[in-house]
């Protein structure tokens, strides 16, 4: 067969193009075309953000039919969750000069879905052995933003293929859309060399990770680059001599920081340090200082820390945040590690200090190198007691037995209680199958969530259908709901208020099914408390038919979302190291207090695949607040102490407003929130509101 004499190609170094042609049969369009539309694809996995009708899976992709609205609402789109990456494989069957790929996809930062991290693109001739070409993704900047579609594209290919594979890259939970277009070349284009025929990818996985280190290090060359350093490919080196130059003959570098300050080790120090300071403290609780420590010196630092508390009633830990990599290739500030007495920075090497402060006296911080010292003294005050009532319901998902926890149930359960978690999600592991549950097992797990208030028990309907036709599943359902009452009061845990927790953020369907459920469960089960989690305006009818609505951030300004005890904030954004310790985890209970709310959460506590450490090492990047150190224990985080401190900014703001009414407490509430990127700005008004209530008991005026 003889080559289509409109495209113009080189001859390549392994195959003449005729013979490329006559061994893999071509066949060429006459022009430009989306070649892709109406042709077979494979998914990798299948879509599972919903369920989707047989037909839908098998045609959107392809049927140039765009959807109008929100995409993830469409019936004519596909999505997926919880999944590290998502392969599509196009079957155009017949060998065809493709010019370009695209996607179509979707964001919103509000619910939590970003633009994809990659889309890497593969051709083949055989279906079996494929060529990279390019990222239709890229680093385009604004991943983050309101809703926005957007069509990524790659262009100029000029290759001949029959198969198209996209590789998506998830950036967080979430990813969407309604078409895969592949566009023909046109009559004159100039084909590019065959096909490697001998090039196989490599392992999905090892791809990326590969991908991410090498995206990693040309981030961080970039950012010194804006910084104005001295050029060169050692990040390490660069950034050592900029600081000498800043920092001519000093031994270490020394700043004082909000402890939840948004900084990477390459933000430069400013040597700006705060000798003394003073802290009020709620009783029974802690706050934290923060500093930065840099080493300007080509040669390596030793530095000695010496401690001392004047009082007795006074506890300190000095801890290192850690930096690690997020799964958007930011190196942050994160997990806190105890520091010894000595300890070494490399040159030009910055690292953060946290020291964490309970009680009441006097702490002095002493940093010792060689020739220079510095002494931090901390004046640290209790200013008032917080009321156990006046804090707002705290979810965040946390699953002692499973995954990373399993083996640290026990750490968990006393951690997340340390941090003003009041509600205990049981999994639906735990209850099911309702013929044959073992209700004294599930007795001692409840003996062991001492101080929670609140128990939801996720039934999780949409992978255990509920059967609400059967008369047999419905005797044993209510037979089921009876015994596990019975079992809480008999563990003396009657003061505990028990929901239960059919779907979670339900769609389509789920929606409909979800009304019935409710109803059912209203007419058999006297006394049933009912919870639910809403991600999309399509179920916001539920918030009147639920005893607490979770109501994703996004959604929380609806008319359907009215304030009051029964409706809870949440916020599912991900992953989590890519979310700010302030203006995320601190500011979110702050948010639910200005609007009324009555709790709070996050997505999660302990959602990781692999190891804490690592965002690449699971099938998608993780999203809890805690890294696990050795075999059985358990390290914070500097987002899990934010959540905390906003935790009792909140429960603080309610003494505030028994004092001084509930819209001077909310005045405060909303200037805090209305300056997110201001981080001493709670810390300031968590102090004027502990001057203002110091002295004066819970509840009084």
């Amino acid at each position: 067969m003889e080559a289509d004499s409109r495209y113009r190609r080189p001859w390549s170094g392994r195959f003449a193009l005729a013979a490329a042609l006559a061994i893999l049969g071509l066949s060429v369009a006459s022009a430009a075309d989306f070649v892709s539309r109406q042709k077979p694809y494979q998914l990798d996995p299948e879509p599972n953000y919903k369920t989707y009708s047989k037909e839908t899976v098998a045609k959107a992709l392809t049927d140039q039919q765009f959807t109008k609205g929100i995409l993830w609402t469409s019936d004519g789109s596909l999505g997926w969750k919880e999944t590290r990456g998502v392969a599509i494989t196009v079957d155009l069957g017949h060998i065809v000069p493709v010019e370009s790929v695209a996607i179509r996809t979707a964001r919103r930062f509000a619910a939590g879905v970003s633009f994809p991290y990659r889309g890497m693109v593969y051709l083949s001739a055989d279906g079996e052995r494929y060529e990279f070409v390019g990222d239709v993704v890229n680093d385009v900047g604004g991943h983050e933003g309101p809703y926005e579609e957007r069509r990524f594209s790659l262009s100029g290919l000029g290759r001949l293929a029959r198969y198209a594979r996209l590789e998506i890259i998830l950036r967080g939970r979430y990813f969407f859309t309604d078409e895969v277009e592949i566009v023909e070349a046109v009559a004159g284009t100039e084909l590019k060399s065959t096909i490697d025929l001998g090039e196989i990818p490599a392992d999905v996985s090892r791809r990326v990770t590969a991908s991410r280190t090498v995206d990693a290090s040309r981030r961080a060359m970039r950012a010194l680059d804006r910084l104005g350093l001295p050029s060169g490919p050692d990040t390490v080196a660069r950034r050592a001599a900029a600081l000498a130059k800043r920092f001519p003959n000093e031994e270490f570098v020394i700043d004082t920081v909000n402890p939840l300050a948004h900084i990477s080790p390459l933000t430069l120090p400013k040597g700006q340090a705060e000798a003394d300071y003073k802290i009020l403290i709620p009783q029974g609780s802690c706050d934290y200082r923060a500093f930065t420590l840099s080493n300007p010196a080509s040669i390596p630092l030793r530095v000695r820390f010496t401690e001392s508390a004047q009082q007795a009633a006074l506890t300190a830990a000095l801890f290192e945040a850690k930096p690690v990599l997020t799964a958007s290739l930011e190196t942050v500030f994160d997990p806190l590690v105890p520091v010894g007495p000595i300890y070494d920075i490399a040159p030009g090497e910055t690292v953060m200090l946290w020291l964490k402060l309970c009680g009441e006296g006097r702490h002095t911080l002493r940093i010792d190198g060689s020739r220079k010292r510095f002494i931090a003294t901390t004046d640290v005050e209790r200013a008032a007691t917080i009321d156990n009532r006046s804090f707002l319901a705290s979810v965040v998902w946390a699953y002692p037995g499973h995954g990373m926890l399993a083996m640290r149930g026990d750490l968990a359960r006393a951690d997340l209680l340390a941090h003003h978690t009041s509600v205990a999600v049981i999994p639906p592991a735990m209850l099911t199958p309702y013929r044959s549950v073992d209700f004294k097992g599930f007795s001692k797990v409840i003996e062991k969530y001492t101080g929670v208030s609140i128990v939801l028990l996720f039934l999780d309907f949409r992978r255990n259908a509920p059967q609400l036709a059967d008369p047999v599943w419905r005797r044993q359902f209510v037979q089921w709901y009876h015994g596990i009452i019975d079992s809480i009061r008999s563990v003396g845990r009657s003061d505990v208020r028990v929901f239960l927790y059919p779907y979670d953020e339900p769609v389509g369907e789920e929606i409909v099914m979800a009304h019935e459920v409710i109803r059912w469960m209203r007419s058999e089960l006297a006394g049933v408390r009912l919870f639910a989690t809403i991600d999309n305006r399509s179920a916001l009818a539920l918030v009147s038919l639920v005893d607490i609505a979770c109501v994703a951030e996004g959604l929380s300004s609806d008319p359907a979302v009215v304030e009051g005890s029964k409706v809870w904030l949440y916020n599912m954004r991900g992953p989590g190291k890519d979310n700010l310790a302030y203006s995320y985890y601190r500011l979110m209970p702050w948010r639910a207090y200005a609007r009324g709310f009555g709790g709070v959460g996050f997505w999660s506590y302990g959602d990781i695949y692999g190891s804490a450490w690592d965002d690449f090492d699971g099938r998608r990047p993780d999203f809890g607040v805690v890294y696990e150190e050795g075999n059985q224990s358990l390290l914070s985080s500097r987002r899990w102490e934010a959540w905390r401190l906003g935790l009792e900014d909140a429960a603080l703001l309610a003494r505030y407003a028994s004092m001084f009414g509930n819209q001077a407490a909310r005045r405060l509430a909303v200037d805090v929130i209305s300056s997110p990127n201001d981080e001493w700005r709670a810390t300031s008004t968590r102090r004027l509101v502990l001057e203002s209530i110091k002295g004066s008991p819970p509840g009084n005026r």
